[in-house]
């Protein structure tokens, strides 16, 4: 059976969101798949603090144009990678902003069957899903 994969992305002005999400992970999901941060711009010093935990660091090359500036990071256009060919190597692939903070398990969304998004709407979250076929 293959292991599932948990996935945040970050560049450098996100370490810490992201070394926070990967703890609460750990220490209030129980998570018991493998890990992964699609690193934007980081230094390999600062990657090694995610190296020395086991959690697979994949280099990404920025999709976005040099300046740019919006509503997000420059960084969360890179989810793209979540839909190469690499990631099949997992059985499922969850993927969280690193400013997420995991309070309980994660148990439930792996028995989904489909791609499924949050995104907010009046103050609260609504989920949409895309049936894949």
């Amino acid at each position: 059976m293959k292991r599932n994969l948990l996935v945040t992305t970050a560049d450098e002005n996100y370490i810490d969101a992201a070394k926070q999400f990967f703890a609460s992970a750990y220490f209030n999901s129980g998570w018991q798949g493998d890990y992964m941060l699609l690193s934007c711009g980081i230094n390999e010093k600062k990657l090694q603090w995610f190296k020395d935990r086991g959690i697979f660091v994949k280099k990404c090359e920025p999709l976005a144009p040099v300046g740019y500036k919006n509503r997000w990071a420059a960084s969360n256009i890179n989810k793209i990678y979540l839909f190469q060919e690499e990631m099949k190597h997992w059985g499922k692939v969850l993927f969280f902003d690193a400013d997420t903070i995991i309070r309980a398990s994660l148990d439930g969304l792996l028995r989904v069957k489909s791609i499924v998004s949050t995104y907010p709407s009046l103050n609260r979250t609504k989920i949409r899903e895309h049936i894949v076929k």
